[in-house]
């Protein structure tokens, strides 16, 4: 078996995790997790409701790292995969800052072209993680650690950064009282659906919204 997960830069660590595929009323008793190949580390990693999450950091850029996974039920199942990570320092086209969405999403407040105030910054920021950590409890996690500070780069998809824009404005225009425009407001369930389908593979009946 092999599992492919998103890449990552050698200076950030990512939270990764492995489900192995159980049967009903199975539980994983015990897991391991060790680098086979590459040049980066294992920080820890734990069992959360029989998805093991760990922690990955380092490795050199250009390479893949390379995690042989073992895990066993508590009916003494045994599960075996081989999991790639590719390590590259540029992983994305886009490098925003946290500063540079928030100022974007801040615009239906301070006007375009104007600077926000220290104070709609840190607001911005509040909500941006707010949003970001629930998204990643709900299964939607990007890897980015919380609470996000101003000069934060995005490490996110190319793909879901339109995405966090449009979601976080909406966010923002609620919490001053603004009404966004119909297009904004699709931009921004449309976004939050994308991410949830990329995320989320299985689910089919539609999109319920964070």
């Amino acid at each position: 078996m092999a599992l492919y997960l998103k890449a990552k830069a050698p200076t950030s660590v990512f939270r990764y995790s492995w489900e192995p595929d159980l049967i009903d009323g199975e539980s994983l008793a015990t897991a391991t997790l060790t680098v086979s190949t590459g040049a980066a580390a294992i920080d820890s990693y734990a069992i959360e409701q029989n998805t093991v999450q760990f922690f990955l950091s380092g490795g050199t850029d250009g390479e893949t790292t390379i995690i042989t996974a073992t895990a066993t039920t508590d009916d003494g199942e045994t599960f075996a995969e081989t999991i790639y990570i590719p390590i590259n320092v540029k992983t994305q086209a886009f490098e925003y800052t946290a500063r540079d969405i928030c100022n974007m999403a801040l615009r239906k407040i301070t006007g375009i072209g104007a600077t926000p105030t220290a104070d709609e910054l840190d607001d911005a920021l509040e909500r941006l993680s707010d949003m970001i950590a629930g998204w990643a409890e709900e299964g939607a996690d990007f890897g980015l650690d919380v609470p996000i500070l101003a000069n934060d780069t995005m490490y996110v998809p190319d793909w879901a950064i339109g995405a966090i824009k449009a979601n976080l404005t909406a966010k923002i225009a609620d919490f001053y009282g603004q009404q966004l425009d119909r297009s904004t407001l699709m931009d921004a369930q449309r976004g939050l659906q994308r991410i949830k389908y990329n995320f989320l593979p299985d689910v089919r009946d539609g999109v319920e919204y964070f």
